[in-house]
Order: C-alpha cells, then structure tokens, then sequence
C-alpha cells in the first residue's frame, strides 16, 4: 500500500527541441546516433553542514564511500526525490574549487558516478578521490523550509539552503541508441476517437496475449519490507517505538476515561500528564505485541482487537471518544465502499498471501475520480501512440501483431513520458469536499506500483483514404497490499496533527504492520484491472 510515486529523474517526452536532435520522424524515432539520457530533478545544497574528514558518505548507488581529504561534500539529494534522499550529490576540490556533479552510467542504467566540468555537460575527469567504506555513514538533506537532517534527525534550521538555483542537473550521457526505438510523438499524444473502460473483479490477461507495457516499480526499491511478513519484527527505532507506545496505550486503555481525554478535541493538560505516564509503563520492554498481551502488560488487547481496528480503518471508519464514524458521505455506496474493502481484509486475514482480483468496485471508484481518470486515460494515449506506430512500419509487418521489440518497463518510463500514469492519493482524499470515491482508494489501495498492458485483439484497418484500428486492451495496476515501518511514522506534509488524527492514521497502520510482521500475516498483490475497447481513423 505504498503510496509514494517515486521518480529518479524529471524526463519529459522526447522532442527534437528537448533533445538537440532535429532529424526525428513523426513517430518519434530518433535517426541519430546518440541520445540523452536522465537528469536528477533536485538538489539541496547545504553550506551549514560541517565536514568531518572520514566521515562515510553514500554515493548515488548506496554505497559507503570516504573522501580524500582535499575534497568535501556540497550538496546532497533533497526531500524532492526520495529515492535518492540524503545521498552525497555534487562534491568540492577544495584546493581548486572544482566541483563534480553526478552522472549515471552508459552501460547500466543504475550505476552512477560523478564527472567534474568546466562548464554544464562538458567532461573533463572521472572522480577518484575517494576509498570505499562498509562503515556506517550519515545521510543529510534538507526540507523546503531550510531545516536540516542527518540520519533523520534535525539538526536545526539554516538560512543558508539553496534549493536548485543555478545549479546543472544529473549530467547526460551520450548513449547509442537503436534507430527502431519506440517514443512518443507528443503532437499525436490524444486519446482515441472512441473507447470504453470497464473494470473487472478477475484476472484478464492471459499468456496468449501480447504484452506492451510492463512496469513494476517494486523491483527496484531498496526498501522491500511491505512485500516480507515476520512474527518477531519489534520497532527499530525511537520514532516508531514511541509510536508503538502511544498507540498500544490507547488500546490499553479502550473507551476509558484516560481514552476519552487524550482524543478529545482540546485535551486538558492533567490528561496529557497522565496519558504519558501510562506510556511510560512500556518503557525498556521489548516491544513485541503477543509477548506484551501474554504477560499482561497490555490486557486489554488481543489480536481479535487488532485485527478489528484495522479493518474498521480498511473500511472507512474513524475512531472517536464516542465511538465509530464513517468517512464515507453517500448513503447509495456506503453498504458497498465497505464490503468492498472488509472482503480486501479478509484475504489478509487468511494469511496466504494470495493475489487478489476481486476489486472491481475499488477499480470503478478510483476511474471516477479525477486523478485515477487522468492516469488511466494517459496509459490509454499511450498504447494509441504505439498502435499508431506499428503504422510507421513496412506494410507486411502491421498485421503481425508485433508492435515493440521490447516491451515497455521501468527504465523506459524513466525516459520516456512524463505524463502521470499510476492512480495515487493521499491524506487530501479526507477532505469532506472530496468524493467518496477518492476515500475508498486511499484507504483500500493507497498508491499504485506496477503497471501491465496486453493486447487482447487488434484490427488494424486500411481505406482508401485513411488508416486506423480497432482494439481492446487489458490495463492492469498491482499495489502490495503490506506495509513497512516507515508507513506508520513518516511525515504526512500536513503540519501538527491533533491526538485523534494521529491516533487514527498511525494507529490504523501501526495496526496492519503489527498483524504482518509480528503476528505473521503474509502480504498479497491486489490487482485493479480494466477492459478498453478503442478505435482510431486518421487520413494516410
């Protein structure tokens, strides 16, 4: 259920203006040698940071590295990609005041490195000043607002943090490319003449279908804690245990009057002192949940309780000193929102990590919001673009029903478009003003992480006159249906939050990262799947 939509660079779709190539057909084929490749979209520069020779820093690939004591680090990688967050971005020759910027590799996509210049893309030196390190090193960025972290932890606020400013992006590389690559040609970017989307609780795509897109996101995520289920997982940090504190003492403590008064709107100061105090009574315990039920420590809870919480979130329910209430607002869907996510729940409940299909009400839901319609509609231009190109191809190949030499994945997307196509929301979705379908997806989904598109059939059509095709399309998003302890601790963006909203968020998922990794419940990949039918004509 991962909700960021992390992105390492900011490439848009390619056009001859954008990439200094002229000689591009009308298909988007480059007819060049070379072609450009990614670029890091943010860099948070940080004067206040003071360097201390030895100290191990992080490449761009993750790696442990030590600087020669003529140089230092400049920048390192912003909030704005966190992805790369905290990672050492531009360093300083401190005895010529060279600087070296980041590039990625020609051979491997995922390997970086870093170059010095003397003006932006002009190369003159590979960097070597450095030694590995497999000692513990320190990450640092900065927020938008000038505060400043290392290994997460503030260390105060400066006036001295330039975000991008004049500052080049990731260098490009120049790369041979093949002259038969699909791009996109974003003149003819639009969506078909005609076409329908309908949503589907079963698996469509079969192995006879041809694949054109397939994007999992997951693959390359260094964090894959969602996708894993534990039974003896404990908080590993003093975030997530003070967390994990707070929350069990609030189940503890289940529609008391110390449970009363820590969510009430305006919570007395007398109430907040007790409320810490009780916390404190876990303080130096392992903080493993069936081991604190057993011996008493937590009385009250059980994993039925747990269990319960959870599914109340999943559902659509909020906790309140006076009992439940709904999110949703629509009578006509109410019954369904939440049936549609208890049978979600359910599959979890079972504990074998079993795909689910079943999730056409969530599909529809999510295709009427405005967001999910976008994206989704943005992935259906996308695969008109590629029907329109095997147009550009010999005549006796159009009916051969091979249209990619390879099939769109991660590392093309990169590139390749820059338009949204995975369905994403987030805690915005609460607002009263926001549909009740927006509700249901962050709730049930939360983020997309992978995409998959087959060719169920294709019709290509040929008149006197004009060309085009008729198709129908099998469009399919896979979310984890799992969490990770960051999920429950990390910063929502949306300022200080009251007792009861912090109760309700952490808790709901504090909840779920309890019955995963310290009860055992495996995760499962949740499929929303989409039937398009679409047809095209346009003029030879």
């Amino acid at each position: 259920m991962k909700k960021n939509n992390m992105n390492t660079g900011n490439i848009g779709i390619k056009e001859p203006a954008d990439i200094g190539i002229s000689n591009i057909d009308v298909y988007g084929n480059v007819k060049d040698d070379y072609v450009i490749t990614g670029e890091l979209d943010y860099i948070c520069v940080n004067d206040a940071y003071k360097h201390k020779k030895g100290t191990t820093y992080y490449d761009l690939d993750n790696k442990g590295i030590i600087l020669n004591d003529n140089c230092k680090p400049y920048a390192f990688v912003g909030e704005k990609t966190p992805e790369f967050k905290g990672r050492l971005a531009i360093i300083e020759n401190i005895e010529t005041g060279k600087l070296f910027y980041p590039k990625r590799s020609y051979y491997n996509e995922e390997k970086h490195g870093y170059i010095g210049t003397n003006s932006y893309n002009e190369y003159v030196v590979e960097f070597e000043d450095y030694k590995k390190s497999s000692a513990k090193g320190v990450k640092i960025y900065a927020s938008r607002n000038g505060e400043y972290f290392e290994n997460e932890k503030s260390i105060g606020k400066f006036e001295k943090c330039r975000e991008c400013a004049g500052l080049p992006k990731m260098l490009v590389n120049k790369k041979p490319i093949d002259t038969n690559a699909f791009t996109i040609n974003k003149k003819t970017f639009s969506l078909p003449d005609k076409f329908s989307v309908i949503a589907s609780d079963k698996n469509e795509i079969t192995n006879k279908m041809t694949i054109l897109i397939e994007n999992d996101r997951r693959k390359k995520r260094e964090d894959k804690e969602d996708q894993t289920s534990h039974s003896d997982s404990v908080p590993s940090n003093e975030e997530a245990a003070k967390t994990f504190k707070k929350v069990a003492t609030l189940w503890n403590n289940y529609e008391n009057q110390l449970y009363f008064d820590y969510l009430k709107p305006l919570p007395d100061p007398q109430g907040s002192i007790l409320f810490n105090l009780e916390v404190t009574n876990l303080d130096n315990l392992k903080l493993l949940m069936p081991e604190l039920i057993q011996n008493g420590k937590l009385y009250k809870v059980s994993e039925l309780f747990i269990q319960n919480f959870f599914e109340n979130k999943i559902k659509g329910f909020a906790n309140a000193p006076l009992g439940l209430y709904s999110f949703y607002k629509n009578p006509d869907t109410l019954d369904i929102f939440q049936k549609a996510g208890s049978e979600l729940v359910h599959n979890f409940y079972n504990k074998k990590g079993e795909s689910y299909y079943k999730t056409k009400v969530i599909a529809d839901a999510i295709y009427k919001t405005d967001f999910g319609k976008t994206t989704i509609e943005n992935v259906i231009k996308l695969v008109d673009q590629i029907f329109q190109y095997q147009f550009s191809k010999n005549p006796a190949e159009i009916k051969n029903n091979k249209f990619l030499k390879k099939i769109l994945d991660g590392d093309w997307f990169k590139e390749g478009i820059d338009v949204e196509t995975f369905p994403a929301f987030g805690i915005s979705s609460l607002d009263p003003r926001r549909p009740d379908e927006e509700r249901i997806a962050l709730f049930c989904i939360g983020g997309t992480q992978g995409l998959k598109v087959a060719i169920k059939n294709f019709k290509p059509i040929s008149t006197g006159s004009k060309l085009g095709y008729e198709a129908t399309i099998i469009v399919q998003y896979l979310d984890t249906f799992g969490v990770s302890e960051s999920d429950f601790t990390k910063d929502l963006g949306v300022g200080e939050m009251t007792n009861l909203t912090e109760y309700n968020y952490r808790g709901g998922v504090m909840a779920q990262w309890i019955l995963q990794h310290q009860y055992n419940y495996k995760p499962f990949t949740d499929y929303l799947t989409y039937t398009v039918k679409m047809g095209k004509m346009w003029k030879k």
